[in-house]
């Protein structure tokens, strides 16, 4: 009797020693998971910096153009574009 005692003894230790273990794998896997979404959110950090100063740099360059162009088509003021005077009717 004292045999089977023994085996039994080292099959739950054995078996306290599976979940312990596997409590362990469990933890490193959700630190793991953890630290992938810590990065992901600091890309999406830098993908969110990057988007704005592209479009803040694009509205910018837009707006100096648009002010050139301004300059250079004559009869464009701030009051509208130029108008052409009515012709007169042919005498």
């Amino acid at each position: 009797m004292a045999r089977r005692n023994d085996g039994k003894r080292k099959v739950m230790e054995e078996a306290g020693s599976i979940k312990e273990n596997a409590g362990k794998a469990g933890a490193s896997v959700k630190a793991g998971i953890i630290s992938s979404l810590k990065g992901i959110t600091e890309i999406e950090a830098e993908i969110v910096s990057l988007v704005r100063n592209t479009v803040s740099s694009a509205f910018q360059a837009t707006g100096a153009v648009t002010s050139d162009g301004v300059e250079i088509v004559p009869g464009m003021s701030s009051k509208g574009p130029f108008r052409l005077p009515k012709k007169s009717a042919p005498a």
